[in-house]
Order: C-alpha cells, then structure tokens, then sequence
C-alpha cells in the first residue's frame, strides 16, 4: 500500500454526537473508529482485552526494530525505554532479573484517562510490556499490572512473568 499512497501524516479533530460512533476513512481503504467514550466509568472487558493484545503485537514488533539496532540486550532495554518516552507514552524502567522481570511506568499516558478509577487500566502498556519481554525471552509471558495512577498510585507497576 506504501508504493500505491506513499507516506503521510494525517491530523484529525472529530466532534461525535454523544452516545454514538463514527469513522474517518483514510485513503479510501483503512477506516479509524471515532467513539464518544466522554464520560464513560468503565469500557468493558472487550475493550480491555482489545487494548492488551494490540499493545502485545506492538511489543513484539517494537522488540523487532530495537534488536535490528543494538546487539546486547542492556542496549536494547534502554533503547526501547527511549523510545516509550518519545512516542509519548510515559516514562518506564525495566527490570529484568532472577527475581522477575517488573516495569514501572511513570505519567502512563493511558492511566491518567482513567484516574479515580477503582481497577488497574493499563491495557495497551501491559500488553506491549508482555510482547517486549516474551519477544526476549522467546517465550508467551503476560504482564499483570500491580499498581496503578488511575487508582490514585503515584506510578503503574507491572510483574511480567
């Protein structure tokens, strides 16, 4: 698709009528779902796991670039640190040991959505975290978040395992 559009970078401001749902189609053949979720206490277990499993597959694929770049796994972490920050979704430190492998994540772009919430709400995070890590390991791991910003926590924290 890249040889028929070439690249682009498309900025959208949408307005939805509340309660309802919309699309912007780019390029005649990717439709973006719009969703008026102002407002909304929780968005369900289908939108969490949604979340959790593309976030899983952009860890992966994260993992991917950030390995083609470096060679030893110290470089690798830190370079895939940097690169959280600067896709502006937090600040997060890695630890991988023999007493288990944890992340911290400060100012999660996705928790402060969500704070006063009463449950842990790093979906995405949680699930590139998992994908980073099992792509690692060369192994499925899964990612369970123990603290949280939404729930008033001054980080989120997650034991991957």
């Amino acid at each position: 698709c890249r040889d028929k559009f070439g690249d682009a970078r498309i900025e959208v401001e949408v307005m939805v009528p509340q309660g309802s749902n919309s699309g912007v189609y780019v390029m005649g053949e990717y439709e973006i779902q719009v969703l008026d979720s102002f407002g909304r206490e929780k968005m369900g277990s289908g939108y969490k796991a949604l979340l959790y499993y593309i976030g899983f597959e952009i860890g992966i694929s994260s993992y991917k670039v950030v390995r083609g770049m470096v060679r030893d796994l110290s470089h690798t972490i830190m370079l895939y640190q940097e690169m959280f920050k600067h896709m502006g979704l937090g600040t997060l430190k890695i630890d991988i040991s023999e007493e288990g492998n944890k992340a911290k994540v400060w100012d999660s772009f996705e928790c402060e959505l969500f704070k006063g919430s009463s449950e842990c709400e790093g979906q995405f995070i949680r699930g590139m975290l998992a994908g980073f890590i099992s792509s690692i390991f060369n192994k499925q791991m899964y990612a369970q978040e123990i603290a949280c910003i939404a729930k008033g926590d001054s980080h989120c924290e997650y034991v991957i395992h």
